[in-house]
């Protein structure tokens, strides 16, 4: 975000205020800079230009893939897998490297299932251990 619109690199602009032609809007586009359209001031909307635009998709569907992999590793020790009677005797599950805000989400759901976990190994590649009850 910038103050002065000749610093921009590009103008973001609900579609209801691009179609009056706005002075500044006009100007940005007369200099080359590139004018994104929002269609409405709502969260998804917001959401869905700042995936596009600044590819936070892949970001996103990381984070998914984190909370699936914790969920699939519950499910196996719950089963008895990686070799045990439900669980108890199996071994523990090491999942993906994650960062913190992620191990802590993975933690958190590993002890609503009863079950023990922790940190191992150092950044960037410290992840989470779950162990059998």
């Amino acid at each position: 975000l910038v103050e002065d619109p000749d610093e921009a690199d590009m103008v973001v602009t609900l579609k209801s205020q691009e179609r009056r032609q706005p002075h500044k809007v006009r100007d940005a586009a007369a200099r080359g800079v590139p004018i994104h359209i929002v269609r409405s001031n709502t969260v998804t909307q917001m959401e869905s230009f700042v995936r596009a635009v600044f590819g936070v998709g892949d970001a996103l569907a990381g984070d998914e893939a984190a909370l699936r992999e914790v969920e699939e590793a519950i499910a196996e020790i719950h089963r008895g897998g990686r070799g045990g009677d439900g669980g108890r005797d199996g071994q523990p599950v090491e999942l993906t490297p994650r960062n913190s805000y992620l191990r802590r989400l993975q933690h958190e759901m590993a002890s609503r299932e009863g079950l023990a976990s922790e940190s191992k190994g150092e950044e960037p590649f410290r992840r989470v251990v779950i162990h059998p009850d």
